[in-house]
């Protein structure tokens, strides 16, 4: 019996149109830029991209299940939401004790998991202060100039922060304070900048130190002073590779205390697969074609990965439910806002 094979039309229609959208949705992923406060691929003024233009190949670190890799003699953890645990606090503690200089930067009291589970005898207040006088532009861009003699403040005259909140000095004898807002700040109950009737003027520690073991653990009670829209301001620049500078090894970026959209992750390997391949072409006519060649490839490889991942995720939020991701995006929103207003 013959057997007659009969092509659709519809099978070419539909492969074309799975591989324009494959090329559209890869391309989008590619160019769409990461939008999560204090990530390290963050472009806009809330970001910390620039900090990895100021150091020698940085490495971000997406978790502590294993110990800290020894070529990073500094992590630097700038705005955590999501808590330490006390596995991730050991590691951390052990990278420390070896000789590891860690920066820590927020201003809401999320890092106060971290300082608890390492015992230190400080803690951010998460309350935020103002000045009458000593500010950029608003009085809740407090200038600081009040630094003591140490190598991490070394030839600063003045920094810029941003909505800061202070440190809560509970052992003065383990803790250096390295610098202060002037006499003429204030607990900035409403956010505002104003003074209410009850409420005093003084000095506040917003950047601090420990020992631990034969590292240093670093504090400044403010994560914005470190983001793409204030790195420049003042001496802040100068602050940070001094924090850097004094390690001989490579920067680590903390990535996993950062709350990051779904896929973002996955977004940076795809993006950083394509970049690898495409920098190694040398500049001729055909290296366009060549790279959307790359991108098709690796968009493939991507979409299969995502829908791997996507499957599991639906499966596991079946069972775990999806509450605690909704909590979540709330509190990322909020935060997102009031940065902006």
């Amino acid at each position: 019996m013959d057997v007659i094979l009969l092509k659709s039309p519809i099978t070419s229609a539909a492969l074309a149109a799975i591989l324009l959208s494959t090329l559209i949705i890869s391309t989008a992923s590619y160019y769409w830029p990461i939008q999560e406060p204090f990530h390290a691929y963050n472009d806009g003024p809330d970001g910390c991209s620039t900090l990895l233009t100021l150091v020698r190949d940085p490495l971000l670190v997406y978790s502590y299940g294993t110990p800290i890799p020894a070529s990073i003699s500094v992590l630097v953890i700038i705005g955590p939401t999501v808590p330490f645990t006390v596995n991730e606090a050991n590691v951390i503690r052990s990278f420390l004790v070896s000789g590891g200089r860690v920066l820590l930067a927020e201003d809401h009291g999320s890092g106060n998991s971290l300082l608890e589970r390492l015992s230190i005898g400080v803690r951010f207040s998460g309350t935020q202060i103002s000045d009458l006088y000593f500010y950029s532009k608003q009085r809740f861009f407090p200038l600081i100039s009040q630094f003591a003699d140490d190598p991490i403040t070394y030839n600063l005259t003045s920094i810029v922060m941003s909505r800061p909140s202070y440190l809560q000095i509970q052992e003065p004898s383990s803790i250096k304070v390295l610098a202060q807002s002037s006499p003429l700040s204030f607990i900035d109950y409403k956010g505002d900048g104003g003074l209410m009737p009850n409420e005093t003027t003084q000095s506040y520690p917003v950047i601090a130190s420990a020992r631990i073991g034969l590292g240093t653990l670093i504090l400044v009670s403010d994560a914005a002073t470190f983001t793409n829209g204030m790195i420049h301001a003042n001496d802040n620049t100068k602050l940070f590779l001094n924090i850097v500078a004094l390690s001989t090894g490579v920067m680590g970026y903390d990535l996993a205390h950062i709350p990051s959209a779904p896929l973002t992750a996955q977004r940076i390997s795809f993006k950083n697969q394509i970049d690898a391949v495409a920098i190694s072409l040398q500049p001729t006519p055909l290296r366009a074609i060549v790279t959307v060649a790359i991108i098709i490839g690796f968009s493939i490889l991507f979409l299969l990965s995502v829908v791997s991942k996507k499957q599991f995720a639906i499966r596991r939020r079946d069972r775990a439910g999806n509450q605690a991701y909704i909590l979540r995006l709330q509190a990322f929103s909020g935060r997102l806002q009031s940065w902006r207003c």
